[in-house]
């Protein structure tokens, strides 16, 4: 009568480093987004320094589109913290009056 011999299957100590990397993306995606999305702004920024005229009612400034780029991501980001700064704050104070 053969034996067939008995393997245990031995889960390694060191996992694969494509593994190691995929939990890494996995926890950091946000970050890893931010950061893409960052650089794809500033590569548009760079690439639209030239001035372009703007009429501020009778007045023509020319600025370089970058600064109108990042006037307006500021402004967005201003209105979207203070917009969600209100909604926390109106949830605290709906969350605690339930009783």
């Amino acid at each position: 009568m053969t034996e067939t011999p008995k393997t245990t299957a031995v889960a390694s100590k060191n996992p694969h480093p494509a593994t190691q990397w995929g939990k890494w993306i996995l926890e950091h995606y946000r970050f890893i987004l931010i950061v893409v999305c960052l650089l794809l702004f500033l590569i548009f920024l760079v690439k639209n320094s030239a001035p372009t005229v703007v009429w501020l009612f009778g007045w023509k400034p020319e600025i370089p589109l970058i600064l109108i780029a990042l006037s307006c991501f500021g402004i967005g980001l201003v209105c979207g913290w203070a917009g969600s700064a209100i909604y926390r704050k109106r949830k605290i104070d709906k969350d605690q009056f339930i009783i």
